[in-house]
């Protein structure tokens, strides 16, 4: 008796705790991150596209971010969905490893014919984070074009040391 006790009141109780859960509000729809675009291309394509101009014209001899930050990148194979993460981090001088920081990162995942492209600036500076999100979508699109402000202009807006300057002096 005890028994058919116990059981009626869980199945009363279970009974009420459903009821609570009938007729709620709707669960909003999911919506993609603010920084988050859709392409046409597949993730490969995007990454190889933004990773080529990236170490070209942030990267390179002239780039603004070579001596300050790394670049690293992860993909999964696409079996595993193919998505590709593309950090940038602080370049950390007194670690034995000198991956730093993370400054700003770009997601690369893939959806049924479209790769969704997500950026989010971590600790760059505002004005070079808006800089680096609008070339990485420009680049991811199929632009490879360097705007002269990549290669002339540096991080903290000084104007750079001229070659002259920074040479010693000719022994005679």
């Amino acid at each position: 008796m005890a028994r058919a006790r116990t059981i009626t009141l869980l199945s009363l109780g279970a009974a009420a705790a459903m009821a609570g859960c009938a007729g709620g509000p709707a669960l909003p729809a999911l919506q993609p991150p603010p920084q988050s675009t859709a392409l046409d291309v597949g993730t490969l394509e995007a990454y190889t596209r933004i990773a080529r101009a990236a170490m070209s014209c942030w990267f390179g001899p002239q780039g603004r971010l070579g001596g300050r930050y790394l670049f690293h990148a992860e993909a999964e194979p696409p079996s595993r969905g193919g998505g590709v993460e593309i950090v940038i981090h602080e370049r950390a001088v007194d670690q034995p490893k000198p991956w730093g920081y993370k400054a700003f990162r770009i997601t690369l995942t893939g959806g049924s014919g479209y790769t969704a492209i997500g950026m989010e600036n971590l600790r760059m500076p505002a004005p070079l984070a808006a800089e680096m999100q609008a070339q990485a979508l420009a680049w991811a699109r199929g632009s490879s074009i360097c705007t002269s402000e990549d290669v002339a202009r540096p991080i903290g807006g000084h104007s750079p040391i001229p070659v002259t300057d920074a040479l010693p002096a000719p022994r005679n």
